[in-house]
């Protein structure tokens, strides 16, 4: 069904892309992501068949805010985009994993992309895990639990400067090509800078040193202060992530072992 909405959306709004090959990829969670290619060129689609969710920025928006962060050299260009589809450059790059994460050096250029990625202006848009929280728990049977995320979501809030943030720090989002870029800006927002860092240390389990390290890429220093408050934004981190877990599918078997770690430092 997808690549027939897509066939029909290159015909008429890129006509020059109508030839083009359609592949299905994966890319994150979702199956809607294609890359086509004609000749020697190659683009990036995401299509919608289905409304989208709240707590996710529109595709329009999503494009807007890919764009400006693009004329900074930090993600792919965007060639078309409407409410429910977004076309963009395909970069041939590596996807990171958490094994990339690693190294050192990986950690130490994504401390300074995340640098310069918060630098951007503001959306003017505040990241609202707490609402968003709320809105997974509605369909979540295990009350207890939820209510643990909840708290620890609400514990995360904060006066922190707030930052263009991309929200969504996962290593499927982070690209190697000739520096670290990013993609998938569908939560991007104003945010604490310490959670893009504290979605990369919580999701991907990178223990004290390297998060530390980190820390000191992004700041140029990791006292015990620093620390500390990334700390509470990776409780905070994994209490989303259970609940938006459990709202996709309970039976999820990481959700036991994620609810182990809501309550560790």
């Amino acid at each position: 069904m997808r690549e027939l909405v897509l066939r029909a959306l290159l015909s008429e709004r890129l006509p020059e892309w109508r030839k083009a090959t359609i592949e299905r990829v994966r890319q994150g969670q979702t199956d809607n992501a294609f890359r086509l290619t004609l000749g020697e060129r190659r683009a990036f689609c995401k299509v919608d068949t289905l409304p989208r969710p709240s707590t996710v920025n529109s595709r329009t928006e999503e494009a807007a805010i890919q764009q400006r962060v693009a004329k900074h050299g930090l993600s792919p260009n965007v060639l078309y985009s409407d409410e429910h589809c977004i076309v963009t450059e395909y970069i041939e790059a590596k996807v990171l994993t958490a094994d990339d994460l690693a190294s050192s050096g990986t950690i130490a250029s994504l401390g300074q992309q995340l640098k310069q990625l918060h630098k951007l202006s503001l959306t003017g848009r505040r990241f609202d895990a707490a609402a968003a929280g709320k809105i997974y728990a509605t369909t979540i049977e295990d009350q207890a639990t939820s209510d643990r995320c909840l708290a620890a979501i609400d514990a995360m809030q904060s006066d922190d400067e707030l930052v263009f943030s991309h929200n969504d720090m996962v290593a499927g989002n982070i690209l190697l090509a000739e520096s670290i870029i990013f993609i998938d800006w569908e939560y991007a927002c104003d945010n604490s800078p310490l959670f893009d860092i504290a979605t990369v240390v919580a999701h991907h389990a990178l223990d004290v040193e390297t998060a530390q390290a980190l820390l000191d890429a992004r700041f140029g220093h990791s006292d015990r202060d620093l620390f500390a408050r990334l700390m509470n934004y990776v409780r905070g981190y994994r209490a989303l992530y259970w609940l938006w877990l459990a709202n996709r599918d309970p039976s999820d078997r990481r959700l036991k072992a994620l609810a182990t770690l809501l309550d560790n430092p």
